[in-house]
């Protein structure tokens, strides 16, 4: 991860009101390779099935399954919106 993306894990609260003080956005991030913040989580998901709506009137829904050797493989399929 970037050094701004990794600097974004250390600003204050979102969606909170700002209080006017710029160093709370100049905190010190850690290097990469270094302990991660607090507030900073990993997710990683496994996602097998999508529902893409782009209104309007456009919707498709994805799907995915294994096969015997463990490939992914993935189905598409036109939904009504």
């Amino acid at each position: 991860m970037s050094r701004n993306g990794r600097a974004w894990f250390s600003w204050p609260a979102s969606g909170r009101p700002r209080n006017g003080d710029q160093a709370e956005f100049e905190k010190p991030v850690p290097d990469r390779g270094e302990a991660a913040l607090p507030s900073f989580a990993l997710v990683i998901m496994d996602v097998d099935t999508v529902d893409y709506i782009k209104l309007p009137g456009f919707r498709v829904g994805y799907s995915s399954a294994l096969d015997g050797a463990g490939s992914r493989s993935w189905n598409q399929q036109e939904l009504n919106p």
